[in-house]
């Protein structure tokens, strides 16, 4: 993984200290830009000069192997979304195939917010496979709830 980081990273993949007061300064990553510590920052970016960070930025020692394993969790969890998303399509199409109309009312919306939101994360600089992954979720459980009302 050699694109940008998202902003959650660092909270999920390096270990957490008990007390950052016996955390060795010099240990911790700091930005190549300009030396700022971003241990634990909140985004892909360094507050102090804006540079954008890379996974090799913040934690040099994380093998390749690690790495790849993380880009391959990233890409399962656009898939498992977008695959998500089409088994929800084809649930409200298949609850509304007698008044086509309907499945537009539920659709349109519903697509029309999911890239909303995906461009929106895109632009801050964020990875959107989290994302992709929540978006299918609230598809899913939309088109059951929707199935659910018409069996009632």
């Amino acid at each position: 993984m050699s694109g940008p980081i998202d902003k959650d990273w660092l909270a999920r993949e390096l270990p957490r200290e008990a007390d950052d007061r016996d955390l060795d300064l010099d240990a911790l990553p700091k930005c190549p830009g300009c030396g700022y510590v971003i241990y634990k920052l909140a985004g892909g970016r360094c507050p102090e000069c804006g540079r954008e960070l890379r996974l090799e930025d913040i934690a040099p020692n994380v093998t390749r192997l690690e790495m790849d394993r993380i880009d391959r969790r990233e890409r399962r969890m656009i898939w498992i979304g977008a695959g998500l998303m089409v088994v929800a399509t084809g649930l409200i199409l298949l609850v509304t195939r007698k008044a086509p109309h309907e499945s537009i009312c539920f659709i349109g919306p519903l697509g029309g917010v999911t890239l909303t939101v995906l461009g929106y994360r895109f632009l801050l600089g964020d990875t959107v496979h989290g994302a992709f992954f929540w978006g299918g979720m609230v598809w899913l459980l939309l088109a059951l709830g929707l199935v659910l009302i018409r069996l009632l």
